[in-house]
């Protein structure tokens, strides 16, 4: 066990002393060149996550961080999350965007570029040094001399390695391997390939055309996210007989078709989120769809802006007045950094006619008063100008409505209707409320409902135009409900008092209590009983009963009776003549109006007695003559 032990300490004692080793070695490796002389190129003034580079002696990469110097023969690396930005000794810079790998070399009086993959943009034209160095691209066994121009370079891994320039400011020159040269002028493009070398002209960008400040390579475009959330794409140069396709992704790679733009046409509008965008535009034969133009990829930065904040009045306020001119006050907070505000009033929804108000310049202000003569709608927003746009920000249209104040009238009165406070329920809690107006029931355009707890707690509010409402969402309990009839101004013109309604299970009848009073006792035996073979019984009535069911049992014969009643009482007396005499035992069970039978009442016991006080039949006048006389 301790020889194990020994032999991972070792183990891991070793490895970690090469490791510390490497690293030393590595970093004093960057010491050793920077300080043998190598000349010093460019250094990194800006840098994100994960940029490396590479001595032209060593395959390690390092990594890049602000203010390291970039040496003769260094090679730079960039990766998707990744740019970085150089500037040379005569203030020119290059930025490097994501995914690209280039070497810097130093070869008398000029500097090259080898761009490996992706794209950089260079500024040659500003220098403070009266004999810039010369800053060359190399690419194909073609030389383009890029001093005094600025130019955006790209080369696509998946395209046979061809180099594209798009030269957007100033002149540059290139020259091919048999020492052809060719001027490049502001607005053109040339594409490097094996097989030689294509010219055109650049097409002109209109639209996005707002350049970041602390990123000249980056457009800006401002959207209106309450109003308009397009983004305006306009061009110029584009081949008339070709439809033109713009390209839209996140980064180069994600490049897809996000419109189809037919030919002739040089605009297109479409919805970008706010957020980092890179485009293109791409012209191609509408039969074939053989692209007879590719244009240089833009970076996009899509923000959102905003006009004023509208403070008063609040959108659909009524304003009633007693005289005009009604003065209704407009306000809102201003935005920073505006140019001018504009007023507009129109009794128009579209606001596109019916001006009240137009175009008035309220730059100064948070605040504007103005004179209300008639009644009616009034609409209104405010157009926020900014410096770097084209177009104004409006707000959303607001609306205020002015109505003149009627004469007094008595207020309506109102009834309940069939409501009932007590509402009963089988399967499902349902509360059923009907009302009407007995008085200018005409004025009345909608009413509104309250539903409150029986602790007066808002259980839900209802603005109808019937005079019914049924809800079966309710759950049982105690309710307080209350009307109030609406104007056409949405103004109330009374309110009832609450009326409580009870919203409870249908409860089943109750078990019938049998009325004894009224039967007779037997002294000697104490027991009721019927005379004659009749019963005659009385039990207590129940509303929600619709009939009863009266079984008579007797004993001796252990058989079953059963009668029903529509009343309170039964006359009963089996046979005609009657029940036998003996004992019996009775109960009655009700049935309500949905056919749910309630308990039975307690057995109810008597007897029929072997006698009755029924008399034999009387022969009155009848004259019986013997035979034979």
């Amino acid at each position: 066990m301790k020889f194990q032990l020994r032999r991972l300490f070792w183990a891991f004692f070793l490895s970690g002393s090469c490791f510390l080793a490497t690293f030393l070695w590595s970093r004093s490796l960057v010491k050793t060149v920077t300080n043998t002389g190598s000349e010093q190129l460019a250094q990194v003034t800006a840098t994100s996550e994960d940029a490396h580079k590479k001595f032209a002696s060593s395959l390690q990469w390092l990594p890049i961080e602000t203010g390291d110097w970039l040496l003769d023969g260094d090679t730079i690396r960039t990766s998707s999350r990744s740019e970085i930005e150089i500037r040379f000794l005569d203030n020119r810079s290059i930025k490097v965007d994501p995914n690209s790998t280039f070497v810097i070399q130093k070869s008398k009086d000029e500097i090259s570029l080898d761009l490996k993959e992706g794209s950089v943009f260079v500024d040659a034209k500003n220098t403070a040094d009266a004999k810039p160095t010369n800053l060359v691209l190399v690419a194909e066994n073609k030389r383009l001399d890029l001093s005094g121009a600025k130019a955006q370079i790209s080369k696509d891994k998946n395209s046979k390695g061809d180099v594209k320039v798009n030269v957007i400011e100033g002149k540059s020159q290139i020259r091919d391997e048999k020492g052809n040269v060719k001027d490049l002028t502001s607005g053109q493009a040339v594409s490097l390939t094996k097989n030689g070398m294509q010219v055109q002209d650049e097409i002109k960008i209109i639209s996005p055309s707002i350049k970041k400040e602390s990123d000249k390579t980056t457009l800006i475009y401002y959207i209106d996210p309450e109003t308009d959330t397009t983004v305006s794409f306009r061009w110029k140069g584009t081949p008339k007989k070709d439809e033109t396709v713009l390209m839209v992704g996140d980064n180069k790679d994600t490049l897809k078709e996000k419109e189809l733009i037919p030919a002739g046409k040089e605009n297109v509008n479409t919805i970008l989120p706010p957020g980092n965008y890179v485009w293109k535009l791409v012209s191609r034969n509408p039969a074939t769809k053989r692209i007879t133009y590719d244009s240089a990829t833009y970076k996009l930065n899509v923000q959102s802006r905003f006009s004023v904040l509208v403070t008063a009045p609040k959108n659909d306020e009524v304003m009633i007045y007693d005289n005009v001119p009604l003065n209704v006050s407009l306000k809102w907070q201003k935005p920073n950094a505006f140019k001018s505000l504009m007023l507009d009033v129109s009794k128009s929804p579209t606001m596109t006619d019916n001006f009240v108000i137009s175009s008035r310049n309220v730059s100064n202000a948070q605040e504007f008063t103005m004179a209300i003569n008639s009644e009616g709608e009034y609409y209104w927003r405010v157009a926020t100008k900014y410096e770097d746009m084209d177009r104004p920000i409006y707000t959303k249209i607001q609306k205020f409505r002015v109505v003149k104040k009627e004469p007094p009238k008595p207020q309506p009165s109102l009834t309940w209707g069939n409501t009932q406070e007590k509402q009963f329920y089988l399967d499902k809690p349902t509360m059923t409320i009907s009302w009407d107006a007995l008085t200018r029931k005409e004025d009345v355009v909608k009413w509104k409902l309250e539903v409150l707890s029986a602790d007066s707690k808002p259980v839900l509010t209802r603005e109808l135009t019937e005079l019914k409402f049924v809800n079966d969402q309710i759950q049982p309990g105690s309710y307080k409900v209350t009307i109030e009839p609406l104007d056409k101004n949405g103004v109330s013109m009374t309110k009832t008092a609450p009326k409580n309604i009870e919203v409870l299970e249908m409860p089943l009848p109750k078990a019938p209590v049998i009325n004894n009073k009224v039967v007779k006792l037997n002294q000697n035996t104490n027991k009721y009983y019927f005379e004659n073979g009749v019963v005659n019984l009385q039990w207590d009535y129940q509303s929600i009963v619709r009939s009863y069911e009266v079984e008579i049992y007797s004993p001796v014969t252990n058989k079953i009776e059963k009668v029903a009643s529509r009343n309170s009482n039964l006359t009963y007396s089996g046979t005609m003549s009657g029940l036998n005499p003996g004992t019996y035992q009775v109960k009655v069970t009700p049935i309500d109006h949905y056919n749910r039978r309630g308990p039975s009442s307690e057995s109810f016991q008597f007897e029929v007695p072997n006698f009755t006080t029924m008399s034999a039949p009387k022969l009155k006048n009848l004259n019986i003559k013997q035979s034979g006389q």
